[in-house]
């Protein structure tokens, strides 16, 4: 799948970040083993901004393999693709106390049915697996965070220590307020109220956040059109749909998912959105995406359905 720029440009300014804290022989050797342009001269005042200039224009493929590459040296890892992640979409952390991991799964059930892969540490790691280790790759590898401040957070070392990581690695976070108010660095974000929330709202509320964060539109919008679809129902089609109208940039295999989805799924194809019919939405939507004189792509000759 291709990144977008939002999604490139935390991926160049972390490598910069992570190669920032090498000497400029390790940073050259690191470049040209993933066959990305080095220079003597002219050189920038910092590391981070030489690898920036070397790596702004690298093609997704080597610019995301030197990000696991080094995200992996950062954490101890070397088994890159062995975190607690399954999928390519959005992958959301969410930091908890361990007291409350029944309400915390009940959120990451509800926000995987619209393609939002949460990490809940008590019920995502494998008994046979290193927890700490885990958490460490999921910390490293996730998009964003959302924190459950429930009382007592502030007391865990743990919790404390997993916002500060993500912190660190500029991700966007959410605090969800349990009557706990976020406190340091944390108090810089606004928090959502959600003492008296079921986790379907809790749920509904991360899923505003997610939309307003353009930068986090990339995975997101993926997992939202495997959510449309995948959907189960004329009723989960109409859920979906204003989440996806409000993302700008869908990748062209996605569109042609949802194109075929309009033909071929009973619960796209035969559902009211509005008063279009479900292909009539879908036509709409990826000629708006796709652009007004482009093609649709079918899978086979039948004619589309509208």
């Amino acid at each position: 799948m291709a990144l977008s720029p939002s999604e490139r440009i935390p991926l160049i300014r972390e490598c910069a970040t992570l190669l920032d804290k090498q000497d400029w022989a390790e940073v050259d050797l690191v470049l040209g083993q993933f066959g990305l342009p080095t220079s003597d001269y002219d050189l920038p005042e910092t590391k981070a901004a030489y690898v920036i200039q070397m790596i702004q224009n690298a093609g997704d493929e080597p610019l995301a393999a030197l990000h696991r590459f080094l995200v992996d040296e950062a954490v101890g890892s070397g088994h890159p693709g062995r975190g607690p992640w399954t999928s390519e979409n959005l992958r959301l952390f969410c930091s908890h106390l361990a007291a409350h991991k029944n309400v915390v799964g009940q959120v990451r059930e509800e926000l995987a049915r619209f393609g939002v892969e949460g990490f809940v540490a008590h019920d995502s790691i494998e008994p046979s697996k290193e927890w700490a280790q885990v958490i460490e790759q999921g910390l490293a590898d996730c998009d964003a965070m959302i924190v459950f401040l429930h009382d007592g957070f502030r007391e865990s070392a743990w919790c404390d220590q997993e916002v500060g990581w993500v912190l660190g690695r500029q991700r966007p976070v959410l605090p969800l307020n349990y009557g706990i108010h976020p406190y340091g660095f944390l108090g810089k974000y606004q928090d959502q109220p959600c003492q008296n929330a079921t986790s379907v709202q809790v749920a509904a509320f991360v899923l505003d956040w997610l939309i307003k964060t353009p930068s986090l539109h990339g995975r997101l919008s993926h997992g939202l059109v495997n959510a449309f679809v995948t959907s189960g129902s004329w009723n989960f089609t109409r859920r979906v749909v204003p989440l996806l109208e409000q993302i700008a940039s869908v990748t062209d295999d996605d569109l042609t998912n949802m194109e075929r989805a309009a033909r071929d799924h009973v619960d796209v194809r035969e559902c009211a959105i509005g008063e279009q019919t479900g292909p009539e939405w879908v036509a709409d939507f990826v000629r708006t995406r796709r652009g007004p004189t482009a093609a649709a792509t079918w899978v086979d000759d039948t004619e589309p359905p509208f």
